[in-house]
C-alpha cells in the first residue's frame, strides 16, 4: 500500500468567525478529538495537524503535541501552500486532506478512499454527490486523497484561492482524477448541511451528533441519512440541522 498521511488543516480564527475546534462537542470530546480518533481507528496512516503560527492557534498546537500527532505550524497564505509546506519533509506518497469541521467523518468511507485499487494511477481521488464534488457540498462526510507531487504542483501555481482543489478537478486535462460513488443513502439529501464551520452550527450539530451516537450503532453515512428520514423535524427549510 502507498504511504498515506492524514492532514487536518485546523485553525481557530482570531476574529471569532469560525468554530472553536477544541470546545466540548460530544460529552467532553472536541471536534478535533472526534476527527483524530476516527483517523487513528483506520490504522492506515499517521495524522498531522497543520495550523498557523498565530497565537490563537497555540492551543491547537498543544492539542497535537499532547495527542502525539505530527504538527506543522507555518505562515503560508493559502491552504495549498500550507499543505505543501506541511508535507515537504514527510516521506508519504499520498495525502488525505480532512475537513476540520466534520465530526461526522466516516471511517468506512476513509477506508474506501485509501484502499482504492488503482490509487497509484491517479493524482486525485475523491467522492461525488451526484454531479458535484463532495467537498463542495454541505456534507463533509468524506475526505479527498491527493498525491504529494500534485500538491506541490498546485501550490506553485496558485496565489490565493479558497477551494484550491477545484484547480485540480476542474482541469482533467492536466491531472488524472478518479471519482468514487457516495453511499446511495445520500440520494435526496444532496443539499443537506452537516458542516460545523460557523458558530451558529455548533450547538445544533452537537445535539444532533449526540442523537446519532445514542440511537445508532455507529456514526456512519447510512445511519445519519436513515435517522434524518425518520426524523425530518431535525432539518429546517434551508436544509440546516436544527435540534430543539
Amino acid at each position: 500500500m502507498e504511504e498515506i498521511l492524514y492532514v487536518v488543516p485546523a485553525s481557530n480564527k482570531a476574529d471569532g468567525s469560525g468554530v472553536d475546534l477544541l470546545a466540548p462537542f460530544y460529552e467532553e470530546q472536541s471536534i478535533l478529538d472526534i476527527i483524530c480518533h476516527t483517523l487513528q481507528n483506520t490504522g492506515l496512516g499517521k495524522t498531522m495537524i497543520a495550523t498557523s503560527c498565530e497565537k490563537t492557534d497555540d492551543a491547537i498546537a498543544d492539542f497535537a503535541r499532547s495527542h502525539n500527532l505530527l504538527l506543522y505550524r507555518g505562515e503560508e497564505p493559502t491552504g495549498a501552500s500550507l499543505l505543501a509546506a506541511a508535507i515537504r519533509e514527510s516521506k508519504c506518497t499520498y495525502v488525505v486532506r480532512v475537513n476540520p469541521a466534520s465530526p461526522y467523518l466516516s471511517g468506512v468511507q476513509l477506508r474506501k478512499l485509501i484502499k482504492f485499487d488503482s490509487l497509484r494511477n491517479y493524482d486525485y481521488i475523491g467522492f461525488k454527490v451526484k454531479n458535484r464534488p463532495a467537498t463542495e457540498t454541505g456534507l463533509p462526510l468524506w475526505a479527498e486523497c491527493i498525491s504529494v507531487e500534485t500538491i506541490q504542483k498546485v501550490s506553485d501555481c496558485l496565489d490565493n484561492t479558497f477551494h484550491w482543489t477545484r484547480c485540480i478537478y476542474n482541469h482533467p486535462d492536466r491531472f488524472s482524477i478518479a471519482w468514487l460513488r457516495v453511499d446511495e443513502s445520500v440520494d435526496g439529501h444532496e443539499d443537506l448541511k452537516l458542516s460545523v464551520d460557523k458558530p451558529g452550527d455548533f450547538e445544533n450539530n452537537a445535539k444532533f451528533y449526540t442523537l446519532i451516537r445514542d440511537n445508532c450503532s455507529e456514526v456512519a453515512v447510512r445511519n445519519i441519512m436513515r435517522y434524518i428520514d425518520a426524523h425530518p423535524e431535525c432539518i429546517d427549510k434551508d436544509k440546516n440541522i436544527v435540534c430543539p
